[in-house]
């Protein structure tokens, strides 16, 4: 065998352990016992966010997140509910969140539409009663006693009540030609008492009681009480 030959076959053999060698290692170099650059898991530094409460509406942050040297605590978060209407009141308009607090809701009083005019009737009752022409608590609806007091005689038994419309009752007893009536006690009148249901009682002696309702509803809006003036009437109560 000539040298030349058996150099090309000693560096042919040799190309064959080292590429068989190579293989082996590039499976094995990261099981048990072998490693090498390549098994190691690269390290990316990055700052790690802190925790934060929600910003929905209704959260705020009453403690921040505190760094403790390798992690952030939690945050301390508290919500607040957006607030209602009470009972008895309809929201009509939705309370707003301005970050830390939430604005009023707009809420309207709910009124139950009466079925019959009995409760508009009662309404007025329980009003009368509480604004006495004399300032005394009454019972009934314009039913006093016949006590003298400030030198006017107190009503005498009343007609009524009578349902009216409006200013159509008021106006006919109120602006009569021929007899005028002194306001005697008055928790006011509605701006607008055409656009009111009425209710008012007659005295046989002279005296008038007025009620006036939002219709539909069992809201007082204005009580009045009068006395005709015997000045213009040629008699009356004295």
């Amino acid at each position: 065998m000539s040298f030349r030959k058996t150099l090309m076959r000693m560096l042919l053999a040799i190309g064959t352990l080292t590429s068989v060698h190579t293989a082996f290692a590039h499976v094995i170099d990261c099981t048990p016992g072998y490693s090498d650059s390549r098994c190691v898991t690269p390290i990316i530094a990055s700052p790690i966010p802190a925790p934060r409460c929600s910003t929905a509406a209704g959260w705020t942050t009453t403690s921040a997140a505190i760094w403790k040297g390798s992690h952030w605590s939690q945050p301390a978060c508290n919500y607040q509910s957006p607030p209602t209407c009470s009972s008895g009141y309809t929201q009509t308009g939705s309370p707003v969140w301005n970050g830390s607090s939430w604005s009023a809701p707009t809420c309207q009083r709910t009124v139950t539409p009466p079925t019959t005019t009995a409760e508009e009737e009662q309404a007025c009752q329980a009003a009368l009663a509480t604004l006495d022409p004399w300032g005394l608590p009454d019972s009934g609806f314009m039913h006093w006693t016949s006590a003298l007091q400030a030198g006017q005689s107190l009503f005498g038994s009343l007609g009524g009540p009578y349902y009216g419309q409006g200013m159509t009752q008021y106006t006919k007893y109120a602006d009569n030609p021929y007899c005028g009536f002194a306001t005697i006690r008055s928790s006011g009148t509605p701006g607008s008492p055409s656009d009111n249901d009425l209710w008012y009682g007659i005295d046989s002696s002279g005296g008038l009681g007025y009620c006036w309702i939002t219709p539909g509803s069992t809201v007082v809006s204005g009580v009045l009480y009068e006395l005709e003036n015997p000045n213009t009437c040629g008699g009356g109560p004295n």
